[in-house]
Formats: C-alpha cells, sequence, structure tokens
C-alpha cells in the first residue's frame, strides 16, 4: 500500500495530469486550447453585473482566506493581456460604450469571485497622453522609467520601460474560464458560459503582449516546464521557497485606494517581470539558516520559523519572536546588522518602507502584492503586480529593498553608503521589464478621460 503522501495512486495521477494540462492550455491560449480546457473543465455559475463593488480591484472579500493568516488566497490561474488602443486621436463615446459592454458580458457570464472571474483593466502615462488635459496629481501616476531610474540603478543589464496603453489583469481557479473570458474579449467566440457575446473589445484595442502564470508547487512546476537540474527543495511554496504575505506586511484594499480626486477608489498598479534567474546559487551557495536570515532578518532562527517559514502564522515577525521587539525594531537596526552581521533580512528591509496609522502597530505598508509565479517562455520567473494609492509608494518600497542603509528622511539612493548586491534576495533576481497603469473606479474603466 502507498504511503499517505505518495503520487502513485490513480486519483492523484489524474488531479496532476489534469492541473499540468490546464496551466499548458493557458500558456497556449487560442480558441483550440479554449475548447479542449472547457471539456475538461468544472461548470461555472453565471454572474450579474447588478451589486458589483465600485472598486474593479475588490478583490478580496470574493476570495477564500488562508487559514493561517486569515490573508485571501490568490487565484490559482491568472492571465495578464497587455493591449494598445487603435483609434486616432482620444477615443469616441462609441468606442467607450462598446469596452463596458464587452467588460459587462464577462460579469453576466461569471460570478465575481474565485470561483467564477475577477479582473481589472488599468491605463498608462502613454494611454492619457492622447487627451489635451493632464492626470490630476491626486491620481498618484509616474512613469515606469522613474522607478527603473531612481531603483534600479544597482541592476545589471538593460531594463524595459513597457508602455502598452492599457493591461487587463484576469484572474480565476479555473484556466478555461480566463480562456474563455479572453476569446470573449477578442471576438473569437459567440457566447461565453451561457452569455450571448453580442460585443468586444476587437477594433478598439490590441494585444501588444499576453503572459500566464499559475499558483502551485514550484518544485512540480519547475519538473513539468524547465530545463536542467532542479534546485528547489521539497516543500517548497514559491520559488524562493518561503512564506511572504503576512498580516503586517500587507494592506487592505482601503489602505491602497486613491483618496480624492475624479479617480477616487481606483488605485495604481505596477507590473514587473522578474526573471529568478539564480535559484541554483540561491539554494546552493546558502544553507537553510543563512536563507531565513536573507529572507527575513539576521534575528531569525529555523526553530522559530520552520522551514519556508510555516511556523510563522499571522505575522513574518521581522524580528525574533522570543525577542518581543516589534517590526519597527527590527527594520530600524537594518543598517546595524548589515555593518555588525554582513547580511540583512529582505523583509527587514522592506519594513523600513512604512507610513504612521493609528490602524497599524509598526506602521502602514505601502503595496498591496498581487504577484505569482510563472514559467512562460521556457523560465522561471515572478510576474510582480503591486496596487498601490501613488506610484511613488512602489518607488519607497523598492528603494528600502536595494539600499541597505536606505533611510525614509533622506531616501536618495545616490547618497547611499551601502550599497550591496548580495543581500536579502538581491543578486538572485534579475528585473525585465516595468510598467505603470492606474485602474480607474469601476465606473470610469472604459476609455477614461484624463480629466473626468
Amino acid at each position: 500500500m502507498p504511503c499517505p503522501h505518495s503520487r502513485s495512486t490513480d486519483d492523484e495521477d489524474h488531479g496532476i495530469e489534469r492541473r499540468e494540462f490546464m496551466k499548458t492550455a493557458l500558456a497556449i491560449g487560442g480558441t483550440s486550447a479554449m475548447f479542449a480546457a472547457k471539456a475538461r473543465g468544472e461548470p461555472v455559475l453565471q454572474g450579474s453585473t447588478e451589486g458589483l463593488p465600485a472598486r474593479q480591484y475588490a478583490w478580496n472579500d470574493f476570495m477564500p482566506k488562508n487559514g493561517l493568516t486569515g490573508l485571501a488566497k490568490t487565484p490559482a490561474h491568472h492571465l495578464q493581456l497587455l493591449v494598445d488602443y487603435t483609434g486616432d486621436g482620444t477615443p469616441t463615446e462609441a468606442d467607450r460604450e462598446q469596452v463596458e459592454a464587452a467588460l459587462q458580458t464577462l460579469e453576466d457570464a461569471y460570478e465575481w469571485d474565485n470561483e467564477g472571474l475577477m479582473f481589472t483593466i488599468g491605463y498608462s502615462l502613454s494611454y492619457f497622453d492622447r487627451f489635451d488635459e493632464d492626470l490630476p496629481e491626486s491620481a498618484g501616476m509616474r512613469p515606469p522609467e522613474d522607478i527603473i531610474d531612481e531603483t534600479d540603478i544597482a541592476s545589471s543589464g538593460k531594463i524595459e520601460a513597457d508602455h502598452a496603453d492599457a493591461h487587463l489583469h484576469l484572474a480565476s481557479k479555473h484556466a478555461h474560464v480566463l480562456l474563455e473570458a479572453e476569446e470573449a474579449l477578442f471576438g473569437a467566440v459567440d457566447e461565453v458560459n451561457g452569455v450571448d457575446v453580442e460585443t468586444d473589445l476587437s477594433g478598439v484595442f490590441e494585444k501588444t503582449d499576453r503572459r500566464t502564470g499559475f499558483i502551485g508547487n514550484p518544485k512540480e512546476r519547475w519538473d513539468e516546464d524547465l530545463q536542467g537540474k532542479n534546485p528547489i527543495e521539497e516543500g517548497a511554496s514559491v520559488f524562493f521557497g518561503f512564506k511572504s504575505l503576512f498580516t503586517d506586511s500587507q494592506p487592505s484594499e482601503d489602505d491602497v485606494a486613491i483618496q480624492e480626486g475624479p479617480f477616487a477608489d481606483g488605485t495604481t498598479e505596477q507590473v514587473s517581470l522578474l526573471l529568478d534567474n539564480n535559484l541554483k546559487q540561491w539554494y546552493g551557495k546558502h544553507d537553510i539558516e543563512e536563507r531565513i536570515e536573507r529572507m527575513y532578518s539576521p534575528s531569525h532562527t529555523l526553530d522559530e520559523t520552520g522551514e519556508f517559514g510555516r511556523k510563522l502564522a499571522e505575522r513574518d515577525g521581522t524580528s525574533a519572536p522570543s525577542d518581543e521587539k516589534s517590526m519597527g525594531d527590527a527594520a530600524a537596526e537594518t543598517a546595524e546588522d548589515a555593518e555588525d552581521k554582513g547580511v540583512v533580512g529582505h523583509a527587514q528591509k522592506l519594513a523600513r518602507a512604512r507610513v504612521d496609522d493609528p490602524d497599524w502597530e509598526d506602521g502602514r505598508p505601502l503595496i498591496l502584492r498581487r504577484d505569482f509565479p510563472s514559467t512562460d517562455g521556457g523560465r522561471a520567473h515572478t510576474q510582480f503586480i503591486s496596487n498601490q494609492r501613488r506610484i511613488d509608494d512602489f518607488i519607497s518600497v523598492r528603494k528600502a529593498m536595494a539600499f541597505v542603509d536606505w533611510d525614509a528622511d533622506d531616501p536618495d539612493p545616490a547618497e547611499s553608503e551601502v550599497q550591496l548586491k548580495d543581500h536579502g534576495i538581491q543578486g538572485h533576481f534579475k528585473v525585465q521589464s516595468r510598467a505603470t497603469f492606474l485602474v480607474p473606479p469601476r465606473d470610469l474603466r472604459a476609455l477614461p478621460p484624463a480629466s473626468p
């Protein structure tokens, strides 16, 4: 009889085979992949445009919760579509009506939750440049070049600034839902989940890039999709191994909402491709204790975190729990740890980029992460998506991550005395591209003007 953890039973083998099939179908895309995945997919309830939240990115209340942290669990399958507006000049009202009708078709076809479909559409500064009016300062936007210039100066290699006009991020538990939604959006099918497709985005938008991702066992992902010896250790939950989403490091959706102006209840969105190109070095050069120090802080120990951080429940405790220190204490010791111990933790550095907030004991974190791993193109990478009130917030977090002696009161990296490349997870990934978008509230999502 096989042991309880064996993968040799017919049911388990079938489950692995089905999961890999769905992931592969989504990565390939197209109508053939859609029909094949749909034949093996589970039925999904229809939805309604009535009663949907004003915020496009209001996903958390519609997803199952993690039993340890209480945070919303990321949907298993993700699809990103980068698109350009095809019209001459500024969008017409007819264009806006067409886009809104196409998006409402998806909302009628699928319930707005993890079992159905959730999505956002955001717009870049390149899109808004076609208007005579400027975006209001309250929108919090900056171009991707600003992130690259201000935070990625220590990176090796060229980083691409992506200027697609718009970005669609679709997420679901079911891969076939994303495939159907994509085909419906671009006019390849007449019906989606029992709802007639009367209009679509074709003629208004054209795709410039397509990206997919999947939440699952990273060691199995490597075996299924990538070449070469698998460096990832058994039991790892992500490519770098450690659990990283905690209640004290993830702000709420309220916390990242634009507070005023015509785009209030929207948010800004930062989209990056990060190549996890040094995973073999991460696992081969550093033992488990060293990886714990680099992921969390030198105060953390294996006994306190467990392998891959699973003993850390709601909080990442960016100091050893036995020290009874707060996140702020550990953050304040970052430069001292760099000098005295020669190592600093990824989480400990990020904890410095927070703002005072009476609702947060150690300050409010600035960015809401919605990233996921991917093996698109046969390379291990992270598709890093974050929401924040303003792009400046992401820049602050990235500066804190990149520079050990970063100071919130004097955050210019050019003045940094310690610019180590080998600390935290620095040196173990490479930024390939960055993009920035404004995600308007739902009532302005269809080709919004710069000054509504």
